[in-house]
């Protein structure tokens, strides 16, 4: 019996922006919500909470209500994924800035950026728009759609 592989992401957003990761590949270059895998007994907002600190490097982050549940076979190896996307709020004055993965050699990172869009701009993101039905009744989040 295989374990199911579990993965986090965050959605973090300040009123109608989310905050977006760039990962480039050799093959694919794209962007996608923070997060990763769950460690070894590490709770899933604790794993929210250190991918938020690795990728986007804040550190104090407060994880919130998870937004969506998903299960789906990697695209790789076709592992049994099971992912759970939380809201994050910032610390006030925290400034994202690109982390790394402290996974991967300094000369093997994938992240190459981080950066806000507006949530009508990237509404159809697979990740978004799993999580805009929960966000849009949260105060102080303004969706146009």
């Amino acid at each position: 019996m295989t374990t199911a592989v579990r993965r986090v992401c965050a959605a973090i957003v300040c009123t109608d922006r989310i905050l977006m990761v760039r990962h480039r590949e050799a093959a694919r270059d794209f962007w996608t919500l923070p997060g990763g895998h769950a460690e070894a007994g590490e709770t899933l907002a604790d794993a929210a909470r250190r991918e938020v600190a690795e990728e986007v490097r804040i550190d104090g982050a407060e994880v919130g209500p998870a937004l969506y549940e998903r299960r789906y076979a990697a695209a790789t190896s076709g592992a049994d994924v099971h992912e759970t996307c939380f809201l994050v709020v910032l610390p006030d004055g925290a400034e994202p800035a690109l982390g790394h993965d402290p996974e991967r050699a300094p000369d093997a990172q994938v992240l190459a950026d981080v950066a806000w869009f507006a949530l009508d701009e990237v509404r159809h993101d697979l990740q978004v728009a799993r999580a805009l039905p929960a966000l849009r009744p949260l105060p102080g989040v303004h969706y146009s759609r």
